[in-house]
């Protein structure tokens, strides 16, 4: 808020202060030609002369070259005392520039910004508040510790100026002295009493300043007080702040908790009319209050009724902002799913929608179906079916199934819909038929006598469906069901036949699908159930498939009976699918309202894990303020499992481990080649990964900055192998060898770990070898 104050600071400088500033002319791309050597010594007489000739034409120009210099990173601080020279002008563009340059190298040069101070000090007596407020916000941007005397006095007369211009640049002024002094700002002056005062200040912008700054000092404390008076000022103040300000104090106000409830109804009128401002973020930052204050109140329908008006019209907006938009009604629909019952054509794709938009307006037309426009609806997304984006077209089939699940009324007519993509010829229309026939099935088990028939008439059809879930929904079918199939044990044999070809989540509706109807047609399944369990209990690829597998093989060597009585009971009907219920993250992410949260559908805790301080003074240069995000990153995989589901802890960026290791030990390929043959595997590591190194240099480099270095590598097809060796700093440390393949067919990643430890040292000297498998995953 501070940053975005400061640059509102510049961008309306000419706001309210009696003056006007000059603008500066076109770039002149001459300015910015190559450098060439004794150019800045040529600078330096240009500067010299035009100071002894008087000639600001002369004067301004050698500044913009100077500036131009600085700019494309050549050192001009030998120019220092001939740039303090130049402010000595009436041009408030000149002033500026030189203003730049001082701010840019106070930091490395502070005995030469002492130069700077007598000039700016006079400039901030100026009697143009132009001047006033140019030299005061960059004699605050010096932040050197040695400055403080005499900031502190200019900061205490400009913040009572007469030009509002210049008070808010004082107002700015607090919050870098803050950086430089806080202790002083916050316990020793009256500076915190005069910004608490400029709350009250007749420029809308010098307010605004004001709880920026007062947010900024007063973090520790929370912030701003707010109490009964400064809010209703605050907000009888709205409409005379710009729309940037509106949002900023309106965020702030957020924090308040009235009394009762006389004092939220006086709230919500006030601000009622924000309502109808032509700015999305001001009617967000609105909207967010009037959620925020009734959400215990009676009333709380009739205000999410009231802001409905504004956020429809909002669909009106460029698309960037339509899909913001979208994301907020998605979230006030999963708590009032009729409130946009009767504005379902307001969610109709349009032929220029993007992508996402169409995506998220499909699910809204989800939640939103209900008696009175169901049928209208399923009519609008089977339309969208023969949409030429793929991804769009299963969308809306899976949208067709979920409203046919939630509501029954409309359930054969959507069937018929979906007998009706079976006939298309199109794969991925087919496959997520099928897949949404299987969820109605779920549902609905009583559907199974209409939708039978039309599988065994599709069924050479549905043999050539590639997508794995597809494969498995059929399967799934014909484990259920396959004692109403005749020829379904054969139906799955064939899958059987081709195992090693299959998806892993086939691989395990076919192990369940085979079980099932074993016990329903023995005679026909019993030889196909051996050949499955064969396959795969030799199948190590995926974990899961295996257990499976083993479970049911031990399962079936113990107790037949108990057996069919586990894989054969009978399920409690399906009302709701789990992948559909968010409703706690729902209600956590309205405590988010108009945040980047809401359309990324993820808690800030999530994805900003930490916000680290900088130093002011060793961070920060000029006129800008940067707080640095560190942030943790999650690594997946473990030693034990390859599942794409398995999440191993998180490590945050950064972490120091307990492991230190040697800067480019020595060791040859023939040492590392003996050692490899004699020590064994202590260790293994199988991840998935989302993509794959480019090039063998880009792990070699990369490794090597962390002192894991590489003995050997190199690519054959699909795969890259890498021998990495690393050894601990200790000069009794243990040596550590690994040896990693990459499969960009299978984007997967394994790691093989052995250990040398130094002769004679007891087993728990030194780094173990689980520490430093953490240190490098």
């Amino acid at each position: 808020k501070v940053l975005f104050s400061m640059y509102t600071e510049r961008s309306s400088a000419s706001h309210s202060m009696g003056g006007t500033l000059t603008s500066l002319p076109p770039t002149n791309a001459t300015y910015f030609a190559e450098f060439k050597k004794g150019e800045v010594a040529e600078l330096y007489k240009q500067l010299q002369l035009a100071s002894l000739e008087r000639d600001m034409d002369k004067q301004r120009e050698a500044v913009k070259r100077v500036i131009a210099f600085m700019t494309i990173g050549i050192d001009v601080s030998r120019l220092f005392p001939e740039m303090v020279m130049a402010c000595t002008t009436r041009d408030p563009v000149q002033k500026k520039l030189v203003y730049l340059y001082l701010s840019t190298y106070a930091r490395s040069h502070p005995d030469l910004s002492l130069l700077a101070v007598n000039a700016l000090l006079k400039d901030v007596n100026d009697f143009d508040p132009t001047i006033r407020g140019l030299a005061l916000r960059y004699l605050s941007s010096l932040r050197l510790a040695n400055m403080k005397e005499y900031i502190i006095p200019a900061i205490s007369k400009c913040i009572t100026d007469p030009s509002p211009y210049v008070r808010k640049t004082a107002v700015m002024g607090v919050a870098k002295l803050h950086m430089l002094a806080p202790n002083f700002v916050v316990n020793q002056s009256d500076l915190v009493e005069k910004l608490y005062e400029l709350l009250r200040d007749k420029d809308g912008q010098v307010v605004c300043n004001s709880v920026c700054v007062l947010n900024e000092i007063l973090r520790a404390e929370g912030g701003i007080a707010l109490n009964r008076s400064i809010v209703f000022h605050l907000l009888s103040r709205l409409k005379d702040m710009n729309e940037w300000a509106q949002c900023i104090v309106l965020d702030t106000l957020g924090k308040f908790e009235p009394a009762d409830e006389n004092d939220i109804y006086e709230i919500l009128n006030i601000l009622d009319e924000r309502l109808k401002h032509n700015n999305s973020a001001v009617i967000f930052a609105v909207s967010k209050m009037f959620l925020k204050l009734t959400e215990k109140l009676s009333i709380y329908t009739q205000v999410v009724e009231r802001i409905k008006g504004p956020l429809l019209t909002l669909l009106t907006s460029n698309q960037e902002i339509v899909w913001m938009v979208l994301h907020h009604i998605q979230l006030l629909v999963s708590r009032l799913p009729n409130l946009f019952a009767y504005d379902y054509k307001r969610f109709f794709c349009q032929y220029n929608d993007t992508y996402e938009i169409k995506s998220i307006k499909v699910a809204i037309l989800i939640e939103i179906a209900c008696e009175h426009n169901m049928h209208a609806i399923i009519e609008e997304l089977s339309e969208q079916v023969r949409e030429i984006d793929a991804a769009i077209a299963k969308q809306s089939i899976k949208a067709i199934s979920k409203i046919a699940i939630r509501l029954q009324p409309v359930l054969d007519h959507s069937l018929a819909m979906l007998f009706t993509f079976q006939t298309w010829e199109m794969p991925h229309v087919s496959s997520t038929t099928l897949i949404a026939m299987k969820d109605i099935v779920r549902r609905y088990p009583n559907q199974v006598n209409s939708i039978l028939p039309q599988l065994i008439r599709n069924v050479n059809h549905f043999k050539g469906v590639q997508d794995g879930e597809a494969r498995a929904a059929y399967i799934w079918i014909l484990g259920e069901y396959g004692d109403q199939i005749d020829q379904s044990p054969y139906f799955l044999e064939e899958y059987v036949e081709t195992y090693a070809e299959q998806f892993p989540v086939v691989k395990l509706h076919l192990l369940t699908a085979v079980m099932k109807l074993f016990f329903k047609k023995p005679g026909e399944c019993q030889p196909i159930l051996g050949r499955l369990f064969a396959a795969a209990l030799d199948d190590h690829s995926n974990v899961d498939v295996h257990d499976r597998a083993l479970f049911y093989y031990r399962l079936l060597s113990q107790d037949l009976d108990e057996t069919r009585r586990i894989v054969g009971k009978k399920k409690e009907l399906i009302t709701k699918f789990s992948e559909d219920v968010s409703r706690q993250l729902d209600e956590k992410l309205f405590t988010e309202w108009d945040s980047y949260s809401v359309v990324f559908r993820l808690p800030a805790t999530t994805w900003q894990k930490e916000v680290v301080d900088t130093d002011a003074e060793t961070q920060n240069t000029g006129d800008d303020d940067n707080d640095n995000y560190s942030y943790d990153s999650s690594e997946y995989g473990s030693s034990r499992s390859r599942d794409a589901g398995y999440t191993a802890p998180e490590t945050r960026t950064g972490e120091t481990f307990a492991i230190r290791l040697r800067e480019k030990p020595a060791l040859d390929p023939k040492s590392f080649q003996a050692k490899w043959a004699t020590l064994k595997v202590r260790e293994t590591w199988d991840i998935l990964i989302t993509e794959t190194p480019t090039s063998l240099r880009i792990v070699d480099t990369e490794l090597a900055q962390k002192h894991i270095y590489t003995i050997a590598s190199g690519a054959v097809g699909k795969e890259m192998k890498f021998y990495l060796h690393a050894h601990e700093e200790a000069e009794a440390g243990n040596l550590f060898l690994i040896e990693v393949v990459i499969n960009s067919n299978a984007n997967t990643l394994s790691a093989k770990f052995k250990l040398e430890r130094p002769s004679g040292a007891p087993p728990s000297e030194g780094a173990t070898l689980a520490l430093f498998i953490e240190y490098f995953k």
